[in-house]
């Protein structure tokens, strides 16, 4: 899949719950948080072989980031009462994570290979 992660008939058949225009927006916060995770390498390196994998983590991915998008911006509603119009809204801590974003990212590092997800497999050419 050159320059594509996952294509929504694939993304549907893997259990993703995004309608399609859902999945068009949410499909390039995806996939740079994949890229990101994977230190690009799925930019540089044949992953053919990892392709399942991938396709897992994207649907994991694109999954989360409404409710990622959603918790960073500190618009999680987490209670809601009507009784007298009370709510709560979870906030990220710093503003750059959310409990979706912490567990989604580990599920994706233990679902792909070390040789994509760590530093170390490639600093200067050595294996750890």
């Amino acid at each position: 899949m050159a320059g594509e992660y996952i294509d929504y008939d694939t993304y549907v058949t893997l259990g993703g719950a995004l309608a399609q225009a859902a999945f068009d927006a949410a499909y390039p916060w995806a996939k740079s948080w994949l890229d990101a995770i994977t230190h690009g390498r799925l930019t540089t390196t044949d992953w053919e072989a990892w392709e399942d994998e991938v396709a897992l983590a994207m649907t994991a991915l694109l999954d989360a980031t409404p409710a990622v998008r959603s918790e960073q911006s500190g618009q999680a509603v987490t209670s809601f009462s009507n009784g007298q119009d009370s709510y709560s809204f979870a906030t990220a801590a710093g503003g750059s994570s959310s409990p979706t974003y912490d567990g989604t990212e580990a599920y994706v590092v233990r679902l792909l290979p070390v040789e994509l997800v760590s530093w170390c497999s490639s600093y200067n050419g050595a294996v750890c």
